[in-house]
């Protein structure tokens, strides 16, 4: 692709060319970026060169990686029937879209002592199939390497560089499968880790905060799952268990006849909102119901009375006894009689208050890093257009040098001509000079090195400086000033407002006819000092006035 922009460009056929490629580094890892490339002509050599630009567009990148990560675990953690057939997918994911190339998940023993490999995914084939048998031999406990520590944490933790990590048996072996740096997060369901989710990269990797926060949300998430599976799977087991459940479980369960009445409620349902059973029946529970629908319907899913469930939930806001708002997910599950027909549908109401919160924040984050990449791209086109404009103006004001200088070379002329083509000459390379200026004071404020030095200024002072500098050079207008002999004198750089005003007249010059009038003028405003400088030039088009103060 870039060949043919390169052929095209050559050709004529366009002036400029971009397209989004990969930069490949000295370690082998590979880096999104924008190639820009422009075609600049050159008069005086008679041929054209090139403009080229690589912009880094990483993050860019990584945050779409992020967003569709996160879209893809909700949509697996929605429709999958249980952790068994959830997590290869979950796994998976996170390789595919965040580009690591092994993940396990380490789930805790029944007696709470060790931790075991139950699920892996290997996006590199066999060269990591070793890593992953060694794997699966091994018992780790709490605080043990990083899984154990991130266990007994329950804090996401990460060895970005294993070469600099000191040497035990699980980073041995991490190394002889060509393995350069491994993250581990929680899986938390209530409070605590039941397990560990662990991704390995062969090239070393540093996380950024909004991949650290997707992954902690992420491990969240595949908690309550995990809950929410855990607890159908009994509840489908036997009517026994379920009264069990019901009673003890930590998530809010109802029970709703097929017309929507609320039969009974669980001790934590009651105790999440805040109500007693005849207060849900009679209030709270028709509310929910009502939200239920309304929730339903924006997901063009069928509504509660229904009967078709198909296991999925919906997140409404409710209130509590006490008036404190919830989110609270809710997943319906229908339970048939002997004959097959749904007899009563169970509802399991989980407080998601905080994983809601912690998303929409991941959500604005990420929104706040899409806006960021618009306006470095924005900055990156405003630069191409400003260092083609200074090629123009460089370009100019050398073609003018040169040729000058050749016909003083030359000989033959009247002293006269010859100090009328120097001052053409000191004109030109004096233009040079304040390009090259604007341009530092440009990068300057651009990395933030920019100093004020402010101290007390007479406005009146600098305008009359400004028309003393620039007057020598300008015979073919006449400058007029209106100073307010009343205004105060205010804190400022005094250098620097010389060089803004100096520079709003050069321009105001520039654009005058032969015999017009350049005026300075300053006046007292409220608390301000207003300055003006006015010509009788051509003036700015009305549509570009709103450009003036861009590159």
């Amino acid at each position: 692709a870039i060949d043919e922009g390169l052929a095209l460009l050559r050709s004529g056929d366009v002036t400029r060319w971009d397209a989004d490629t990969h930069v490949v580094r000295p370690d082998g890892s590979a880096v999104p970026a924008a190639l820009f490339i422009a075609r600049l002509p050159n008069p005086i050599a008679g041929d054209a060169s090139l403009l080229v630009q690589l912009a880094d567009i990483s993050a860019r990148s990584r945050a779409g990686a992020l967003r569709d990560c996160v879209a893809a675990v909700r949509q697996i953690i929605v429709t999958s029937p249980g952790l068994e057939a959830a997590m290869p997918q979950l796994l998976s994911t996170f390789c595919g879209h965040l580009d690591w190339n092994v993940a396990q998940y380490w789930a805790a023993d029944a007696d709470r002592k060790t931790m075991h490999v139950r699920n892996a995914w290997n996006a590199s084939g066999a060269a990591l199939d070793a890593f992953l048998h060694a794997s699966r031999g091994v018992a780790v406990t709490p605080g043990a390497g990083l899984v154990g520590r991130v266990w007994q944490s329950g804090v996401l933790a990460a060895e970005e560089d294993l070469e600099s990590t000191p040497d035990h048996e699980r980073v041995s072996v991490l190394r002889s499968a060509a393995l350069r740096s491994v993250v581990a997060f929680p899986v938390i369901d209530g409070g605590e880790a039941v397990g560990v989710i662990e991704l390995a990269s062969d090239r070393v990797r540093s996380l950024r905060d909004d991949e650290v926060t997707m992954l902690a949300t992420a491990g969240v998430e595949i908690g309550q799952f995990i809950r929410r599976s855990e607890t159908a799977q009994a509840l489908r087991r036997s009517e026994a268990d379920h009264r069990a459940i019901y009673e003890r479980s930590p998530i809010g369960i109802a029970r709703i006849s097929s017309g929507g009445e609320l039969l009974e409620a669980n001790p934590a349902l009651l105790l999440m909102l805040e109500h007693d059973e005849q207060t849900m029946r009679a209030g709270a529970w028709p509310d929910l119901l009502r939200a239920y629908d309304q929730a339903a319907a924006r997901q063009h899913k069928a509504p509660f009375l229904a009967g078709i469930t198909d296991g999925s939930s919906v997140q409404v806001r409710a209130a509590t006894g006490s008036g404190k708002w919830l989110w609270l997910q809710l997943t319906a599950t229908s339970i048939p009689d002997s004959s097959g027909r749904p007899e009563h549908v169970l509802v399991m109401i989980e407080d998601v208050t905080a994983v809601r919160e912690t998303s929409d924040k991941l959500a604005e984050a990420l929104e706040a890093q899409r806006d960021a990449n618009v306006n470095l791209e924005k900055i990156d086109r405003t630069k191409s257009e400003f260092l083609s404009i200074v090629s123009h103006e460089f370009r100019t004001a050398l073609t003018g040098i040169q040729g000058f200088s050749e016909l003083i070379r030359d000989g033959g002329l009247e002293p006269d001509e010859v100090r009328a083509y120097g001052g053409y000459i000191f004109n030109d390379a004096d233009r040079v000079n304040r390009l090259i200026g604007d341009m530092l004071d440009l990068d300057r404020m651009e990395s933030g090195r920019m100093s004020m030095r402010a101290a007390d200024v007479d406005i009146n002072d600098v305008l009359m400086e400004a028309i003393s500098r620039a007057a020598p050079a300008a015979v073919s207008v006449e400058f007029k000033s209106d100073l307010d002999p009343r205004l105060p004198i205010v804190s400022g750089d005094r250098d620097r407002l010389v060089q803004v005003v100096s520079n709003l007249v050069n321009n105001a010059v520039k654009y005058s006819p032969e015999g017009g009038t350049v005026t300075l003028s300053s006046r007292v405003e409220g608390q301000f000092a207003l300055v003006s400088i006015t010509d009788t030039g051509i003036g700015i088009p009305q549509d570009e006035i709103g450009h003036v103060f861009e590159r």
